[in-house]
C-alpha cells in the first residue's frame, strides 16, 4: 500500500513506484495493440494513442508551464525524439515531401 510505504521514506516509496512502474510496463505491453474509440468512432490502436497524448504534452508543455506560473522538468529526450518523428511522419502524409 503506497501509504503505507511514505512512512518508510523515501526508500519506501521508491521501491512501491518502482513496483507499479514495473507493472505498468508489462500491462501495457500486452494491451498495445488493443483498439480503442478515441473520438466520434475514429479508433486507434493504444500504442498509436499514447503517442498523440505524448505529443500533446511535449507540444503544449511551454503553454501549461506559463498558464500556471511554474517550471517543470523538461521531456525526456527519447520523449522529443518520438514527438519530431511522429510530428514529421503527419507532415509527410499531409503535404508530402516536396510541399
Amino acid at each position: 500500500m503506497p501509504w503505507a510505504a511514505a512512512g518508510e521514506g523515501p526508500g519506501g516509496l521508491l521501491r512501491v513506484a518502482t513496483a507499479d512502474l514495473s507493472s505498468l510496463t508489462e500491462g501495457l505491453a500486452d494491451t498495445a495493440s488493443r483498439i480503442l474509440e478515441v473520438f466520434g468512432g475514429v479508433t486507434m490502436r493504444l500504442s498509436d494513442y499514447l503517442v498523440t497524448r505524448l505529443v500533446e504534452i511535449v507540444v503544449h508543455l511551454d503553454d501549461f508551464e506559463h498558464s500556471i506560473e511554474a517550471t517543470l522538468p523538461k521531456p525526456p529526450g527519447p520523449a522529443v525524439d518520438l514527438t519530431l518523428a511522429t510530428l514529421f511522419e503527419i507532415a509527410m502524409v499531409r503535404d508530402g515531401p516536396y510541399n
